[in-house]
């Protein structure tokens, strides 16, 4: 029994640490869009690799800059608008 709740103890605490790490890159990932705001999701994946020697994952810088509103509109075809009229 003892186990077990100390390694639900153990499980909280790597959560814990992750959600900080989070945190921490999306502080990051902010400072670069506020820096470069026509930068998007992969040109803000390289600039955190450049400076950081961890892994940094493109999914969830995608993800964090989602959730933030931080990602770029997609572009209108040109052809789209010209037929939309």
């Amino acid at each position: 029994m003892m186990a077990l709740l100390l390694l639900g103890l153990h499980s909280f605490q790597i959560y814990r640490n992750q959600n900080l790490l989070s945190n921490l890159k999306t502080i990051s990932i902010r400072e670069i869009t506020d820096e470069r705001p026509t930068y998007g999701y992969r040109r803000v994946t390289a600039l955190l690799k450049k400076k950081s020697q961890e892994n940094v994952n493109h999914k969830r810088v995608y993800r964090v800059m989602r959730q933030a509103g931080l990602l770029l509109k997609k572009p209108i075809d040109q052809l789209k608008r010209m037929t939309a009229r």
